[in-house]
């Protein structure tokens, strides 16, 4: 009888005289290595396999940075014993919430606001409870404090972030994560003018003589240029005729009709010198034809040789003389150092005014809009209305109307006219219908009255 395999062992077949397959490693074992060529080194480094070489050198500069490796070290350097104590976490009391009682006052009122029912007492019935409804399905209602109690989803932030499309991606950088512009001018002060500037110390209630007639001095002044600017204007329209509208109007057309005739066609002589004119554009717009310029004659070699010699002779004169004007310079070093300190004297004279002329225009009022800074009127109070206390002392002025013309004069804000009340658009006349027809129906009764005949005198 021949050998019987065992139950448990799993029978091996050879098919086609093949070994038997242990898995991927076996294939790739049966598989027939590629012969390459290694003649050089570049075909060395392509077909020649070092991954587990540099992966057991990477293993051991690893070791290197921990210390050396596990294996050859002791277990007392590897490893190391807690010999501290562990104190128990005792469990915190928690203190006993105080029932809210109500005031004494409150007490006392719903004593007092109790009425007694007139009905019997009805028997006392169990609070129910309105989420524990059954639906028509057959599932409970869910309370609100259940909902309460079901934690919300919180975004983890070690978690990977959400893609973002490109079009957020530029937002983001461009809009969101822009630093923000300052203007340059946000730190600087706008005028070196103090906020509030100290009273001339003739405006006192009680000033000295030559302070008073200083300030009334400086008052006039201010009331005389007033006066001239207003002369000047009147100057220039003394020669210029008062006429009314109507005039006007009547002026205008007939100087936009000079060369009409009266039913409005333009004159005889004007028409031909309009024709002229226009025959004068035809004849400028008409292509003219090119004339053909021939050379009288033509050069021969021996002149266009000399031009061509007479042309180098210059070139190499002027190369000659430039060669000889960069020698000289060497001389002249004296000249050309008097001359760079006068050049520099000369810019520190030009910054120097440059600086005192930003200097006084700090404490200036700029023009910021359309119309200029006009300084208020000097407040001043003549002789015989100065009072010697300050109980008579008539007030004058408005601090509002000062701290505005403060600003302004400061460049905090342009300077402002006060808009009066105006009409945008001029006002047209027209006459109503209604009013027509009132003033026709009146001259109709005024021509059929008849007038009433004025009986005669008796002599």
């Amino acid at each position: 009888m021949g050998k019987v395999a065992p139950k448990n062992r799993p029978e091996m077949r050879l098919i086609d005289g093949a070994a038997p397959k242990k898995g991927a490693a076996a294939t790739q074992n049966l598989r027939k290595k590629k012969k390459v060529s290694k003649k050089n080194k570049l075909a060395w480094r392509k077909h020649t396999d070092v991954a587990d070489i540099e992966a057991f050198i990477d293993e051991k500069r690893q070791e290197e940075r921990i210390g050396g490796a596990a294996d050859d070290k002791a277990n007392e350097e590897i490893f190391f014993t807690d010999r501290e104590e562990v104190q128990p976490v005792l469990p915190v009391r928690r203190a006993r919430k105080r029932e809210k009682k109500p005031l004494k006052c409150e007490s006392a009122l719903a004593i007092m606001d109790f009425k007694p029912s007139q009905q019997p007492a009805a028997k006392a019935k169990k609070p129910r409870n309105p989420y524990v409804k059954v639906a028509a399905a057959g599932t409970p209602m869910e309370s609100p404090v259940a909902k309460a109690a079901v934690p919300k989803s919180v975004a983890d932030p070690w978690g990977k972030a959400a893609s973002k499309t490109d079009e957020q991606e530029i937002f983001d950088e461009l809009v969101r994560n822009a630093p923000v512009k300052r203007p340059k001018g946000l730190r600087e002060k706008t005028s070196q003018l103090p906020a509030v500037e100290v009273a001339h110390p003739g405006a006192s209630y009680n000033p000295s003589f030559n302070d008073h007639q200083a300030i009334v001095r400086a008052a006039t002044e201010v009331e005389e240029r007033k006066l001239r600017a207003v002369e000047r204007t009147e100057k220039f329209f003394a020669g210029v005729p008062e006429m009314d509208h109507i005039e006007r109007d009547r002026i205008w057309l007939q100087e936009m009709s000079v060369g009409l005739d009266k039913d409005g066609k333009q004159e005889e002589g004007s028409d031909s010198d309009s024709g002229s004119e226009s025959d004068v554009r035809g004849d400028e717009a008409a292509p003219a034809v090119p004339k053909i310029v021939r050379p009288e004659f033509r050069k021969t070699k021996q002149q266009r040789r000399r031009e061509a010699e007479r042309r180098q002779e210059v070139a190499k004169q002027r190369d000659e003389k430039q060669s000889s004007l960069r020698e000289q310079e060497v001389y002249r070093i004296r000249t050309l150092k008097k001359m760079l300190n006068k050049a520099d004297q000369t810019l520190e004279e030009k910054q120097k005014k440059q600086a005192e002329k930003e200097a006084k225009q700090a404490s200036r009022t700029r023009k910021l809009g359309p119309h200029r800074f006009q300084a208020p009127d000097i407040e001043v109070q003549l002789s015989d209305e100065l009072a010697g206390s300050l109980r008579k002392l008539k007030p004058e002025g408005s601090t509002l109307q000062d701290r505005f013309a403060s600003l302004q004069k400061r460049n905090l804000i342009e300077p402002r006219k006060k808009v009066v009340p105006h009409r945008r658009h001029k006002q047209r006349m027209f006459t109503k219908n209604a009013y027509k027809e009132t003033m026709a129906s009146n001259q109709l009764s005024s021509k059929r009255t008849p007038k009433k005949k004025t009986p005669a005198k008796k002599d």
